[in-house]
């Protein structure tokens, strides 16, 4: 039982840590996306 619990913690940490990388990479992924669109657009 207590590997149960230890295993839930680990996974519940590792999904945290997936979730603030993802949220903290996430506005940089945007404006790169940006910067690639509005060049697409001007090459035009």
């Amino acid at each position: 039982m207590k590997n149960y619990i230890i295993s839930l913690l680990v996974i519940l940490t590792l999904f945290l840590l997936v979730y603030n990388l993802s949220s903290f990479v996430e506005p940089e992924i945007k404006d790169v996306k940006k910067v690639i669109t509005e060049k697409q657009i001007f090459d035009k």
